[in-house]
Formats: C-alpha cells, structure tokens, sequence
C-alpha cells in the first residue's frame, strides 16, 4: 500500500494512512527523513514502543536537546543506559559550548534524582559531566553530587 501511495507522489495520504493504521515506526522514519524534528517528536509522544526513542536519539538530542529530553523525561519505561551513545555523541558535539544548558546532564541529574538510578554506568558518567562542567561553572553541582553519593552510598 506505502508503494502505490508513495508512487503517485502523495505525501498527504501517505501519512494520513499511516496515522490511521499507527504506523509509528514508518512515520518517524518519514518526519525524520524530511528533517522535521519537531513532528518526529509528536510521533513519539503518540506512542510507547521504546526501541524508536531509541532508534532517533541521537539524530533528536541533536537537533531538538530541551524537547527530547523532555519526552523522554515523560516515558517511564526508558533505560537510560540505552540513551548513552545518543547523550556521548551530543556533548562531544557541544564540545566548547558548555555556557549552554546542558540536555545531557539536565536528564541524568533527573534519573539519578527523581527516577531514583543507581546504575554505576550511569553515575559515572554524570560524575564525568559534572567535572566537565565544573570548570566553567562553578564546582557546587560537583560537591553536591559527590555529597549525595556519599550519603546514599551509591
């Protein structure tokens, strides 16, 4: 059906149809293609399926860091061990911008807070974050962590 549709050159219909049978895999491979990130990220805001957060990570923290990490922040079933490449490749790539509002450790500091996760993977690499950090801002955030695991005993 995608082909007949797509051989005709409707677009319109193409994502009608796939609304319509929730193709969620298909439209986000669609809106991603077309580099709309923020309709990319409604779809998945549609759905549960945690392998196509997944799957756009990296291209969406890229593009759209507060709004991603917002929905993610929203989707309780996300390992966030799953997410390390996607949040790797975007400080790499924020490299000398650290004046910014950093996504990456806005959402660890979520996990490792709200969410309660004491993977070790997980801390490490906040802790790294946090010393990469700490050089332009000042060291609180650092000390503050570094309390909090002692006290935990994470």
């Amino acid at each position: 059906m995608y082909k007949l549709i797509n051989s005709h050159g409707r677009q319109s219909e193409f994502i009608y149809f796939a609304e319509i049978i929730q193709d969620w895999g298909r439209l986000l491979d669609h809106w991603l293609s077309q580099k709309n990130w923020k309709m990319a990220i409604d779809v998945l805001s549609r759905q549960s399926n945690v392998d196509l957060y997944y799957k756009s990570a990296a291209t969406l923290i890229d593009y759209c860091p507060t709004e991603t990490v917002n929905l993610w922040m929203k989707q309780s079933n996300i390992n966030p061990k799953n997410l390390i490449p996607a949040l790797l490749r975007y400080n790499l790539s924020k490299g000398s911008n650290l004046h910014e509002q950093n996504e990456s450790l806005r959402y660890l500091q979520y996990v490792t807070i709200s969410q309660k996760n004491t993977d070790p993977f997980i801390h490490n690499f906040l802790l790294g974050l946090y010393v990469q950090h700490a050089r332009i801002d000042s060291e609180k955030s650092l000390l503050t962590f570094l309390n909090s695991q002692v006290i935990y005993g994470v």
